[in-house]
């Protein structure tokens, strides 16, 4: 799934649900092509759970929440993503 928007300085709320899998959202605060902030970040296992879960910026225009969902003895390791470039947010998640 990708999603783009065109932004401006302000707090956009980022989520996504996969049917039957999993939910996850987060709020990014932007100001111009840069990611200021990431904050309320909640992530919820729809069949399992999630069993950790963690934020990184390996750019100032990216953000990524990575999750690790456990269904019975099977691990999944999935992410939604963040992208700001040209003033518009990508949104991509496995």
């Amino acid at each position: 799934m990708c999603a783009e928007l065109h932004v401006n300085a302000a707090t956009y709320r980022v989520s996504h649900v996969s049917a039957l899998s999993w939910e996850a959202k987060y709020d990014v605060t932007t100001h111009g092509n840069r990611i200021t902030d990431v904050s309320h970040v909640k992530a919820k296992g729809l069949v399992g759970s999630i069993v950790k879960k963690y934020v990184s910026q390996p750019a100032s225009n990216k953000v990524t929440l990575h999750m690790t969902r456990k269904v019975g003895n099977v691990v999944y390791r999935t992410y939604l993503k963040t992208k700001v470039a040209d003033h518009k947010i990508h949104v991509t998640a496995n």
